[in-house]
Formats: C-alpha cells, sequence, structure tokens
C-alpha cells in the first residue's frame, strides 16, 4: 500500500485517496483497486507538450555545443549518454529554482517580509503589495468527484484579488524572451489553464484563474507577468481538460468516475 502523504511517485504521477489525502507511491495496480483519484498534472501527461519537449532538445543541444569530450577509445553511444547525462543535471536546475521561487512566493503570502537583495522575494513582495488583498489558503488539496470526472491535487494560493475578487494563483517560472526592441514575451500555455480550470471547478465559488510568469532571465531576475485568463479562455481550458482526462482513462484503462468500491 502506498505511504500516505509521501512526496515522491515510483512512476512521478501524483495520486491521492477519494477523501482528498495525497497517496503518492501508489502504483496504478493499487490506484485501480482502492479508486485514487489523478491529479490535473498527472492527466496532463498524457497530452504531448510541445514547449517541454523544444526546451529540453534546447537544453541536450547546448550540452552537446558547451562541452568539449574526450572522445579518445570511446564508442559513439558512450559520447551520446555523456551528453545526455549533463543536459539531465542541467535541465534540474531551473527545476530548483521554480521550486525556490515557489517557496518563497508562499512566505510572501503567508505575510513575512521580503528577502533583501533576493530580486525574486522582493518581486513577489511587490505584485502582492500591488495586487492581493488577503490570502486565504496556501498549498491545500482539493477533490472534485462527479459521475462524469474525478481527480484531485494540490493548489499554490486562494486570495483575494483587487481586480477579480476571489482568485486562484499559480507561479510560473521561466527564462522570458525578448522582442527584437526588447520588449518581453511571456508565454502563457494551454496547460496553464486546463489546470487552473480543474482546480477552479473543484472550488466551491469557482475562483477566478490567474498565473503569474516570474522571469529567471540574467539582468531581469524577478521581472513579474500577469495573466487573468479571460472566460472564454477559462471555459476552453475546462473543456479541454475534461477531453485530456477522458484520454487519460483510455490510456491508463481506470476509470476513476466509474469506481464502485
Amino acid at each position: 500500500m502506498a505511504n500516505i502523504n509521501q512526496k515522491t511517485s515510483s512512476d512521478g504521477d501524483h495520486f491521492y485517496t477519494r477523501e482528498g489525502v495525497p497517496a503518492y507511491g501508489a502504483g496504478i495496480k493499487e490506484v485501480r483497486e482502492r479508486g485514487y483519484l489523478p491529479s490535473p498534472s498527472t492527466i496532463l501527461k498524457v497530452l504531448n507538450k510541445e514547449g517541454i519537449l523544444q526546451w529540453y532538445a534546447r537544453i541536450v543541444a547546448e550540452t552537446a555545443v558547451d562541452n568539449t569530450i574526450d572522445l579518445t577509445g570511446r564508442s559513439r553511444d558512450w559520447v551520446v549518454n555523456q551528453v545526455l547525462d549533463m543536459a539531465r543535471t542541467k535541465s534540474r536546475e531551473p527545476l530548483e529554482r521554480g521550486t525556490m521561487i515557489h517557496s518563497i512566493a508562499e512566505e510572501i503570502l503567508m505575510g513575512r517580509n521580503p528577502i533583501e537583495g533576493n530580486p525574486y522575494s522582493v518581486a513577489v513582495s511587490d505584485y502582492h503589495t500591488r495586487n492581493i488583498i488577503r490570502t486565504r489558503e496556501l498549498e491545500f488539496s482539493v477533490k472534485h468527484i462527479a459521475p462524469d470526472i474525478c481527480f484531485a491535487g494540490r493548489v499554490d494560493a486562494l486570495v483575494e484579488h483587487q481586480a477579480v475578487g476571489l482568485a486562484l494563483i499559480d507561479w510560473k517560472s521561466s527564462a522570458v524572451k525578448r522582442s527584437k526592441t526588447g520588449n518581453p514575451t511571456p508565454r502563457f500555455y494551454d496547460q496553464y489553464i486546463m489546470q487552473l480550470a480543474a482546480y477552479s471547478k473543484a472550488i466551491p465559488g469557482s475562483p477566478q484563474p490567474i498565473s503569474v510568469a516570474i522571469d529567471t532571465t540574467e539582468g531581469h531576475e524577478g521581472d513579474t507577468y500577469e495573466k487573468i485568463w479571460s472566460d472564454i479562455e477559462w471555459a476552453r481550458g475546462w473543456r479541454m481538460f475534461y477531453l485530456a482526462y477522458r484520454l487519460w482513462c483510455e490510456d491508463r484503462k481506470y476509470s476513476p468516475h466509474e469506481y464502485k468500491g
């Protein structure tokens, strides 16, 4: 049986009990037997995330270009594996930075003062001052059990927002590209609103989905860009998530909404 509240999973998927308790160590066999619920991020893995694939392909290419490897007596496969190992190490850096920024954001929303000299902490604090009236909840679990769709997950933040009232905040950190004239062009992907629409559906009052992109580009660290998703985008995100859920059920040969227990 899975260790409830365990932080890792054998296959990288996240599941919850039907009471909404994390069961991250569960394999698909146990999930089917106990009727566990998949998280939105687990469901969305069934889709081809082009942006992530392109990002990792670039990481691998940059690693190959930036590193000189001694080829003496080495096979082609050995060199390829070396490049892939170094690329995996390099790809962990932005993931660790994203985790750090999430922790900083949580501390700011809890009312703590920004860390002097830390651009991410100062930027999130400034965003908080300008936009957030009050923090309702942080890092909390939600579940949605309906006759045709069931899932559960963990939400970054539920807040009262100056412009839209009750809102869900989802922090995203990455290097923001700039146009030839230097104007920032942050990307807000479909997966963002698909996940946020699912969480909104699971919370009473259907809070407004908001994505906040935090720039990690050298020289622009901490620049923030807010995306308040429109009602049309919100509805589209839910429709796409619903279809992804149905595809996930077929792919995993398991439909949580049909579980009889």
